[in-house]
Protein backbone atom coordinates (compact mmCIF):
# COMPACT_ATOMS: atom_id res chain seq x y z
CA UNK A 1 0.00 0.00 0.00
CA UNK A 2 3.19 2.69 0.80
CA UNK A 3 4.37 1.83 -2.69
CA UNK A 4 1.00 2.72 -4.28
CA UNK A 5 0.87 5.85 -2.08
CA UNK A 6 4.63 6.91 -3.09
CA UNK A 7 3.73 6.35 -7.42
CA UNK A 8 0.62 8.37 -6.90
CA UNK A 9 2.42 11.53 -5.11
CA UNK A 10 5.76 11.04 -7.32
CA UNK A 11 3.71 11.18 -10.78
CA UNK A 12 3.36 14.63 -12.60
CA UNK A 13 0.17 16.13 -12.96
CA UNK A 14 -1.38 15.77 -16.24
CA UNK A 15 -3.88 18.15 -18.21
CA UNK A 16 -6.26 16.31 -20.85
CA UNK A 17 -5.85 18.32 -24.03
CA UNK A 18 -9.73 18.88 -24.38
CA UNK A 19 -9.49 20.65 -21.17
CA UNK A 20 -6.37 23.14 -22.25
CA UNK A 21 -8.45 23.36 -25.50
CA UNK A 22 -11.98 24.86 -23.45
CA UNK A 23 -9.44 26.89 -21.68
CA UNK A 24 -7.86 28.20 -24.93
CA UNK A 25 -11.38 29.14 -26.38
CA UNK A 26 -13.00 30.71 -23.28
CA UNK A 27 -9.57 32.96 -23.21
CA UNK A 28 -10.58 34.02 -26.71
CA UNK A 29 -14.38 34.57 -25.80
CA UNK A 30 -13.28 36.39 -22.46
CA UNK A 31 -10.97 38.69 -24.24
CA UNK A 32 -13.27 39.27 -26.90
CA UNK A 33 -15.81 40.37 -24.15
CA UNK A 34 -13.10 42.41 -22.70
CA UNK A 35 -13.23 44.59 -26.63
CA UNK A 36 -16.79 44.51 -26.01
CA UNK A 37 -17.13 46.14 -22.87
CA UNK A 38 -14.12 48.99 -23.77
CA UNK A 39 -16.41 49.74 -27.12
CA UNK A 40 -19.78 49.24 -25.08
CA UNK A 41 -17.94 52.06 -22.54
CA UNK A 42 -16.76 54.31 -25.17
CA UNK A 43 -20.18 54.78 -26.06
CA UNK A 44 -21.63 54.90 -22.85
CA UNK A 45 -20.74 54.25 -19.15
CA UNK A 46 -23.79 52.56 -17.52
CA UNK A 47 -23.61 50.07 -14.55
CA UNK A 48 -23.90 46.92 -16.78
CA UNK A 49 -21.16 47.94 -19.39
CA UNK A 50 -18.46 48.46 -16.85
CA UNK A 51 -19.38 44.81 -14.81
CA UNK A 52 -18.90 43.60 -18.30
CA UNK A 53 -15.56 45.25 -18.85
CA UNK A 54 -14.81 43.39 -15.41
CA UNK A 55 -16.45 40.19 -15.38
CA UNK A 56 -14.30 39.35 -18.78
CA UNK A 57 -10.91 41.27 -17.51
CA UNK A 58 -11.45 39.08 -14.70
CA UNK A 59 -11.95 36.25 -15.58
CA UNK A 60 -9.27 36.49 -18.63
CA UNK A 61 -6.92 36.58 -15.74
CA UNK A 62 -7.80 33.62 -14.26
CA UNK A 63 -7.53 31.91 -17.32
CA UNK A 64 -4.21 32.88 -18.01
CA UNK A 65 -3.42 31.92 -14.62
CA UNK A 66 -4.97 27.81 -15.46
CA UNK A 67 -3.10 27.95 -18.16
CA UNK A 68 0.07 29.40 -16.73
CA UNK A 69 0.26 26.54 -13.93
CA UNK A 70 -0.19 24.15 -16.79
CA UNK A 71 2.48 25.19 -18.48
CA UNK A 72 4.43 25.73 -15.65
CA UNK A 73 4.11 21.86 -14.23
CA UNK A 74 4.73 20.65 -18.15
CA UNK A 75 8.25 21.95 -17.55
CA UNK A 76 8.93 21.18 -14.54
CA UNK A 77 7.58 17.38 -15.71
CA UNK A 78 10.11 17.75 -18.20
CA UNK A 79 12.77 18.91 -16.32
CA UNK A 80 13.38 22.50 -18.08
CA UNK A 81 11.92 24.57 -15.46
CA UNK A 82 13.89 27.83 -15.76
CA UNK A 83 12.31 29.31 -12.39
CA UNK A 84 10.10 28.20 -9.20
CA UNK A 85 7.50 29.69 -8.74
CA UNK A 86 6.15 28.67 -4.90
CA UNK A 87 2.09 29.68 -4.86
CA UNK A 88 2.64 26.62 -8.20
CA UNK A 89 4.23 24.26 -5.96
CA UNK A 90 2.16 24.77 -2.99
CA UNK A 91 -0.85 24.33 -5.64
CA UNK A 92 0.35 21.26 -7.27
CA UNK A 93 1.35 19.46 -3.85
CA UNK A 94 -2.47 20.53 -3.04
CA UNK A 95 -3.70 18.81 -5.81
CA UNK A 96 -1.20 15.74 -5.68
CA UNK A 97 -2.67 15.56 -1.86
CA UNK A 98 -6.42 15.11 -2.92
CA UNK A 99 -5.16 13.08 -5.86
CA UNK A 100 -4.08 10.89 -2.98
CA UNK A 101 -7.13 10.98 -1.00
CA UNK A 102 -9.02 10.48 -3.88
CA UNK A 103 -7.51 7.30 -4.99
CA UNK A 104 -6.97 5.91 -1.60
CA UNK A 105 -11.43 6.25 -0.72
CA UNK A 106 -11.81 4.46 -3.91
Amino acid sequence: MNTEHSEVKSRPLKVKFQVKVLALVLSVISLSWFFEGMRQIKQSVSPGHIALLVASVLSTFLLLWVQAFWIYLEEKSKGTLKKKVAHFDKMEDWLKAKAVDKDTNV
